[in-house]
């Protein structure tokens, strides 16, 4: 092995092991468990879970309650049996179905069916009309269920949502969350920060943080995904 090499993996272990160290306080004491968000059972589901749960809260109530409104009122489960599995296409609702709800039934309805005219933040629509709008701009791209956001890239799904008034950002960020397995990390502002900040350097790739998050996971026998959700959220709630 070469000196240079040699270098590079002691820099890459000493990178990996003050990522590990800086990890802990963002750890829960019980065994880690990623809400039932991560699990839908159908994509709008999913969209509903992200536009009531971007801060602040709303009507000071959590977010599953305007899922759950949402969820008994046409029927759905909320999260899929199998948490690793995604359901099969043509069991979910699509969001096609959703628009589809709007339309025969009024944003007055929905409003009181979801319980909530509360505004998206930015903005003056109300959460329920930015569901709406979430939805016809992912529909744009060709998605209707949890599959099609997944075959997507990142940079696909922030694009199409960039152009929304409000949160966009972190709004797309949150349903990639939701809708990605388990592997799923982004190397986006938060991240790169957390770990830069970690490793004592001034910047790092969007690669970089990912792979080292990923190995930090591993090493704590994590989910990725949920490593990345727990940095993700710290640096959502700072001031």
């Amino acid at each position: 092995m070469s000196e240079h090499s040699r270098d590079a993996e002691f820099a890459n272990a000493s990178d990996l092991d003050r990522l590990t160290d800086a990890v802990v306080p963002l750890l829960r004491l019980d065994w880690p468990r990623l809400p039932d968000p991560f699990f839908p059972a159908h994509l709008p589901v999913a969209l509903v879970d992200a536009v009531f749960a971007t801060p602040p809260a709303c009507d000071a109530q959590p977010p599953q309650v305007f899922t759950e409104r949402y969820c008994r009122r046409f029927g759905l489960e909320r999260t899929r049996v199998d948490p690793l599995e995604l359901p099969p296409p043509d069991t979910q609702e699509t969001l096609s179905d959703l628009i589809a709800h709007y339309g025969a039934l009024g944003m007055d309805t929905m409003e009181e069916i979801l319980g909530s005219r509360a505004p998206f933040p930015g903005t003056a629509l109300t959460r329920t009309a930015y569901v709406l709008r979430v939805a016809r701009e992912l529909r744009r791209i060709g998605v209707e269920v949890l599959q099609d956001l997944s075959a997507r890239t990142p940079r696909t799904v922030r694009r199409a949502l960039r152009t929304l008034p409000g949160t966009g950002a972190p709004l797309a960020h949150r349903i990639l969350m939701y809708a990605g397995d388990d592997d799923f990390v982004l190397g986006d502002g938060s991240v790169r920060e957390f770990v830069a900040r970690a490793t004592n350097q001034h910047s790092v790739s969007p690669a970089r943080a990912e792979e080292l998050v990923r190995l930090c996971a591993h090493e704590r026998l994590l989910s990725p995904r949920y490593l990345y959700w727990r940095i993700w959220s710290e640096d959502e709630r700072a001031p």
